[in-house]
């Protein structure tokens, strides 16, 4: 048998209130006798993943771990570098496999298509935009489409490196519980 104690948040075996662990005068008032399914749930088990252990009614029960204020600002600030380093990724970036700067898309069907073509290992057309912005399908070899998905790829790694950064510098801030910190922590272009 054991019993919980709402006020200490914690579980008592039945042999403490007779073994002269606690006296008559140090036993909890709240301390109610488990049933079976609680003793099965609650004691001497790890609660599910953003829980910790609490009480409804002098009973245990699991209950959301409370989200402290900087938690909230580290997984906004969190989500706003995911949100940054993906518009930067699709934005588009400049490579010069054609031999002069050439702007192509990185949306993903844009990443999608290229990766296509540079599997076929085949000659294509592909869309791109010359220094003064004019789009269209200029002929690629197979080794110039290679080239674009190379530079993509070293484009897109560098930005994904810099959220990586930044994010390890967020949770060093949280760490330190260092709010202000954590708001100085912004995203920043990363030159092509």
């Amino acid at each position: 048998m054991v019993y919980f104690s709402s006020t200490h948040k914690s579980f008592i075996p039945a042999a403490w209130k007779t073994d002269g662990t606690y006296s008559k005068q140090d036993w909890p008032k709240d301390a109610v006798l488990l049933t079976e399914q609680e003793r099965a749930t609650y004691w001497k088990q790890s609660p599910p993943d953003g829980m910790q252990l609490g009480s409804v009614a002098r009973r245990p029960t699991w209950i959301p771990i409370p989200v402290t204020a900087l938690e909230l600002l580290h997984a906004r600030k969190v989500a706003q570098i995911n949100t940054a380093c993906e518009t930067a990724i699709t934005a588009g970036f400049w490579s010069q496999a054609l031999g002069a700067p050439h702007f192509y898309s990185s949306q993903l069907d844009d990443q999608l298509n290229l990766t296509g073509l540079v599997l076929h290992s085949q000659d294509s057309a592909y869309p791109c935009r010359d220094e003064q912005g004019l789009r269209a399908f200029n002929a690629h070899t197979a080794a110039q489409l290679l080239q674009v998905s190379n530079d993509f790829t070293r484009f897109k790694m560098r930005l994904l490196e810099r959220a990586g950064a930044l994010k390890q510098q967020l949770d060093h801030a949280l760490d330190a519980k260092d709010a202000q910190a954590l708001e100085a922590i912004e995203w920043s272009e990363v030159a092509p």
